[in-house]
């Protein structure tokens, strides 16, 4: 038999609705935390990419991941 008690907006059942809540926050901030880190090593991978076409090509632009060539056409870097 489960405990009546009674909560802010009325009767609840005995703190199951708060351990939900508190198991959502603790998984949200879970998730929050691991995004966070993914954007970081993007973050850095980009900027490792740049410095490398930028010391590969004079004319690269990192605005758009483009050099120029020889034949005065702009090529993406890879």
């Amino acid at each position: 038999m489960t405990e009546k008690v009674w909560c802010r907006y009325g009767q609840c059942d005995g703190g199951a609705a708060v351990g939900g809540l508190v198991g959502g926050l603790i998984g949200g901030v879970i998730a929050a935390g691991a995004a966070n880190a993914a954007a970081q090593q993007e973050a850095a991978a980009a900027q490792q990419h740049a410095a490398s076409c930028a010391q590969r090509y004079r004319s690269y632009d990192p605005a758009s991941n483009t050099f120029q060539a020889k034949d005065g056409r702009r090529y993406p870097c890879q």
